[in-house]
């Protein structure tokens, strides 16, 4: 009731839901120009932060790609050695032929 009252939160005030509501009270409080730049600054943070998750999705699917034609290529030089046809190997591999000759 204090806090509908004087728009005011007491440090020794404990209900849930208390922080968040002090946060917007805060934010309502300032200024114009405080606010826009607040917000610029929100809007700046999120956006690094999703451009950083995005980088991170990235760089896990490139490491699979790139651990996948490894093991392709161990798989294939098992296979030349083992003496099978190229174009069998290439066409289990996905490899060219080109990169099962420099194995």
């Amino acid at each position: 009731m204090y806090f509908l009252k004087n728009s005011k939160i007491k440090p020794e005030f404990n209900a849930p839901g208390l922080e968040a509501a002090n946060q917007k009270l805060e934010y309502s409080r300032l200024s114009l120009e405080d606010r826009l730049a607040y917000d610029k600054y929100v809007d700046i943070r999120r956006s690094n932060r999703s451009s950083l998750y995005t980088a991170k999705l990235e760089g896990r699917a490139e490491g699979k790609a790139e651990g996948k034609t490894e093991r392709n290529k161990e798989v294939a030089k098992n296979m030349k050695t083992k003496g099978l046809d190229v174009a069998l190997i290439s066409e289990m591999t996905g490899l060219s032929a080109e990169e099962i000759a420099g194995l």
